[in-house]
């Protein structure tokens, strides 16, 4: 089996780059269900606000991914952090309520997905670690330290991850978030087909409700 899905995926990398595919699972767990992690030493967590994030980004203290610091102007939005030091080292943006196609984007920004949420449901939408401190589970902890300090909901959580990034999906199956299914965009423009998985209404999801074209539920 693994035989043939390395091809499967070697297609769909080089397909991908003409902007004309999106393949993404759609991972989810309600809180109780995830891995209890503790804080790795040497670490502080905690959310940073509008302002010090502006800061860190002018003094260089934190990865150019981070992106736009006044993403935080939107009070569905927490970016919470692990420091050491004075520099963050690793970082998880989180959702509420909305969010839309434009700042879930993957490899295409035409086939981004929107997100649209329960109350009380949170939404990962970029995560990264420091290649220095990465094999720490700091992503993990910072999860958990959000939920337990009710950082924009704490019923549940959910994240998409690309269906060819292994490592990725390991790390989020440690934490104890599970696949929902596939979102498979295809097409360009207003043409587009999406075929979204029906079990993310089960548990409150409503994915890719502004993409244009034809959308199915598989």
């Amino acid at each position: 089996m693994l035989s043939l899905f390395r091809p499967i995926q070697w297609t769909y990398s080089l397909v991908r780059h003409l902007g004309i595919v999106d393949v993404r699972w759609l991972l989810h767990a309600p809180s109780k269900h995830l891995s209890p992690t503790d804080r790795p030493r040497g670490y502080e967590i905690r959310c940073v606000p509008m302002g010090e994030l502006a800061e860190l980004i002018r003094a260089g203290r934190v990865d150019r991914r981070v992106g736009d610091y006044r993403r935080l102007e939107n009070v569905d939005r927490r970016l919470v952090a692990a420091f050491q030091g004075s520099r963050i080292v690793s970082f998880v943006w989180i959702a509420n309520q909305t969010l839309p196609g434009v700042d879930n984007p993957n490899r295409s920004p035409h086939l981004a997905t929107s997100i649209e949420l329960p109350d009380g449901a949170s939404f990962v939408y970029n995560a990264w670690t420091d290649p220095s401190h990465r094999g720490r589970r700091l992503v993990a902890a910072l999860l958990r330290w959000a939920l337990r300090n009710g950082v924009g909901g704490s019923w549940s959580l959910a994240t998409m991850i690309d269906w060819t990034d292994e490592g990725a999906c390991q790390a989020f199956d440690r934490i104890g978030l599970k696949k929902l299914g596939l979102v498979i965009r295809v097409g360009c423009g207003p043409l587009q087909f999406s075929l979204l998985p029906a079990s993310a209404q089960s548990v409150g999801l409503r994915v890719g409700g502004d993409a244009p074209g034809v959308k199915l539920a598989s």
